[in-house]
């Protein structure tokens, strides 16, 4: 997991390096807990996705298949929907296909907020699955981690995926489908 943070760090620098044309509104906290600064629910279709596949991760001593997938939503009036999603599959699996639910336990996961500490830094930071709005390449401070719901995701027979999300940030709903392709880069 050590790997996975820091390779997750360099890949959240790029991929908010890579959103050079989206932008943000700043809302204000719902909960003070730092899970949700969302006003208003977020549906959109995204239009492209970034994903990454770390196999030899483990969580609590227990090998797991780590997924990082972002998707972008279509620039509207300067500002980018953005989900990225922190998914854990059993040990073995080959493939992105399952129905994942926001959380902590079970086989497939998407893993809601958790937060890490880099051991070469000593710099304490947040995780996990979450929706947020860039504007200019960056992720601003109008986000939500995702508190529950589903994530699923099936393969088509021309190699494409479906992916369906509904779920939840504190008090508002978060939906977002995507149909392509996706390439894993396996770090």
């Amino acid at each position: 997991m050590k790997i996975k943070r820091v390779v997750r760090l360099f890949a959240l620098l790029f991929a908010t390096v890579g959103l050079w044309s989206c932008d943000s509104l700043l809302g204000e906290e719902e909960s003070g807990s730092g899970l949700s600064s969302l006003t208003k629910d977020a549906e959109f279709v995204a239009t492209s996705v970034v994903a990454q596949h770390h196999p030899d991760s483990s969580v609590n001593n227990e090998p797991r298949e780590n997924f990082l997938l972002e998707f972008v939503g279509a620039e509207q009036a300067g500002v980018c929907d953005v989900l990225i999603l922190d998914l854990l599959a059993p040990d073995g699996a080959e493939s992105l296909v399952g129905e994942y639910v926001v959380g902590y336990e079970g086989d497939f996961v998407a893993l809601s907020r958790y937060d890490s500490k880099d051991p070469n830094t000593g710099l304490l930071y947040s995780d996990g699955s979450l929706y947020a709005e860039a504007k200019n390449g960056y992720l601003t401070d109008y986000f939500g981690y995702l508190t529950k719901g589903t994530i699923t995701i099936q393969q088509l027979e021309d190699g494409t995926y479906n992916v369906a999300v509904d779920a939840k940030s504190v008090y508002h709903t978060i939906k977002m489908t995507y149909t392509g392709k996706i390439e894993l880069r396996v770090f």
